[in-house]
């Protein structure tokens, strides 16, 4: 198994490689590092990583308005780590689906599970979105393909099975989508109307 890619960000250069060394003793590789909140933006854009853990109180540009904005570009999940936890910061990332936090001192077992349940929402949510944007598009065959039948139903008097049938017999014969032909039936009659 390839060990997951982490983008480490601390604004104290010790923490940071107290940081890093962590990550690495926990089993990830670290593929880059930043100590203010551009950098990371920078580095990320760059890497590529599987995760970013990052400190809250980064200079410039917090963490948790970096780890936001790495979101909403859909780019990477992101682990903040904080001196203080709190309602006030459960309250900020209860609506992110990418956001998690650890409350410091952090221990290495805290920072694998942290990481990993990270990585393992951020699976689960990215197949739940690719499921949603397979149904999207069956969706919008079917109706097509409901459009493309009720144009035969009404202009070649086929009954709902027959317009079917015919669709599929062509879709066959001609090795494209029952889509893609029910298109071409769709604009067809459209041309025909003009």
């Amino acid at each position: 198994m390839t060990r997951r890619r982490i983008v480490a960000a601390e604004k104290d250069a010790a923490a940071l490689e107290k940081l890093k060394e962590m990550i690495f003793r926990s089993g990830f590789n670290v593929v880059g590092e930043a100590t203010d909140g551009i950098s990371v933006l920078k580095v990320a854009r760059t890497t590529e990583p599987d995760l970013v853990v990052l400190d809250a109180n980064l200079p410039g540009m917090g963490g948790l308005e970096v780890a936001k904005i790495l979101e909403e570009e859909g780019m990477v999940p992101s682990l903040v780590v904080t001196a203080r936890g709190g309602r006030d910061l459960i309250e900020q990332v209860k609506d992110s689906y990418f956001i998690s936090f650890l409350v410091k001192p952090i221990r290495p077992q805290q920072l694998f599970t942290a990481v990993e349940q990270a990585l393992a929402n951020h699976e689960r949510f990215s197949k739940l979105e690719q499921q949603l944007e397979n149904l999207k598009k069956t969706l919008e065959s079917k109706k097509v393909i409901e459009r493309a039948k009720a144009i035969l139903m009404h202009t070649k008097n086929m009954t709902e099975n027959e317009a079917h049938r015919f669709l599929q017999q062509v879709s066959m014969k001609k090795r494209k989508s029952m889509k893609e032909i029910a298109m071409a039936v769709i604009t067809a009659h459209e041309i025909s109307q003009h």
